[in-house]
């Protein structure tokens, strides 16, 4: 082999090298975007759920609605923090990739909270403000699929909504 086709040879290893190289840095940049992007969503939503319970602190009625819808003027404040409740949910459904670990961490909150303001969720009123894929998602029992308390309680055959369509 000449020297001339040596450099070629030394050339094309080194090409491929540096192809190995960025690869490598690209999978590596990509993994750690993937690991700040789940310490910021984990960070936003455990602080929209602490401000959801401030809320509650500040009005424990609203945490426990069944107790407490004779007395007036807290409809209007339940709708209210329901709303928020339930869209609260529908981020975690929206930012949390099935393959994280974060549907782990919210898995039992979305249960919780999801088993406290079911009545308001299938309201006729209420329920269309959702998207289709999320009622759907929560009617196959969320994160935890037929596992889960909540399979089966979220379709369009809420009571409510059977009682609307017998009248």
């Amino acid at each position: 082999m000449d020297w001339i086709g040596t450099i070629q040879w030394l050339a094309t290893i080194a090409q491929g090298i540096g192809t190995v190289v960025a690869l490598l840095a690209v999978y590596s940049s990509n993994s750690e975007f993937r690991k700040q992007f789940r310490a910021e969503t984990y960070s936003k939503l455990d602080a929209m759920y602490f401000n959801l319970q401030q809320l509650a602190m500040n009005d424990p009625r609203v945490a426990h609605p069944h107790r407490h819808t004779a007395e007036p003027g807290f409809s209007e404040r339940y709708d209210v923090y329901a709303f928020m409740v339930w869209n609260f949910i529908e981020t975690i459904y929206d930012l949390c990739d099935k393959k994280d670990d974060l549907p782990k961490t919210w898995a039992l909150i979305v249960e919780r909270e999801a088993r406290l303001h079911r009545d308001w969720f299938c309201a006729a009123s209420n329920f269309s403000s959702f998207k289709p894929e999320f009622r759907d998602w929560l009617n196959c029992g969320g994160y935890h699929k037929e596992n889960s308390p909540m399979h089966g309680q979220f379709a369009l055959t809420c009571p409510q909504h059977e009682r609307a369509r017998a009248a």
